[in-house]
């Protein structure tokens, strides 16, 4: 299972550094759930799954900083951060739960 410590490692410091330790736990703790409930998941987690669950904390505080989901790229350009993540979904592939 992936602990705060991977997570600030994952993030690096200058992530990392932004949150404090409860926020960065409150998100890992969050995604954690959201996996376990779309994934086949075990003890402990298998390296694809660990790494989408990291991966899904990153864009979950990436989100953090950007409230509405999107991003003015100046001018009359907006860029809108997607709703599914391409990586998440091939790590997280061979282990997802289906007919639910």
């Amino acid at each position: 299972m992936a602990t705060l410590a991977d997570l600030q490692a994952f993030l690096g410091d200058g992530v990392a550094g932004m949150y404090p330790d409860a926020v960065l736990q409150e998100v890992l703790d969050s995604e954690t759930s959201a996996q376990a409930g779309r994934c086949r998941t075990s003890t402990p987690l298998p390296a694809p799954l660990e790494q989408a669950l990291l991966r899904r904390c990153q864009r979950a505080l990436a989100l953090k900083a950007i409230p509405l989901g999107m991003t003015d790229l100046g001018g009359e350009s907006t860029a809108y951060v997607p709703s599914r993540d391409p990586e998440i979904r091939r790590l997280e592939a061979p282990y997802r739960k289906y007919g639910f």
